[in-house]
């Protein structure tokens, strides 16, 4: 019998599961923002929309507001914290 920690996985889903698994909740990603703002990243605001499509408004230091879906939010997210 075959386990399935030893099933061989196509090479774009164990990058897929992994991706998953870091993947930032609504919080977290609150609580990246406001360090962002606290850093002077973020000039002073963002919000939440719970909508469909464009869910997160955040104001950049430089620049005019952006709008992010829930991917983009979170991409972003990482960039701050690789910053």
């Amino acid at each position: 019998m075959v386990h399935a920690a030893n099933t061989p996985r196509a090479p774009g889903e164990r990058c897929r599961a992994k991706m998953e698994a870091l993947r930032l909740t609504d919080d977290e990603v609150k609580v990246q923002l406001r360090q962002a703002v606290t850093a002077g990243i973020i000039w002073g605001w963002y919000r939440h929309l719970p909508l469909k499509g464009r869910e997160w408004v955040v104001n950049p230091m430089a620049g005019p507001c952006v709008s992010y879906d829930r991917d983009g939010i979170r991409c972003f997210c990482e960039m701050l914290a690789a910053a």
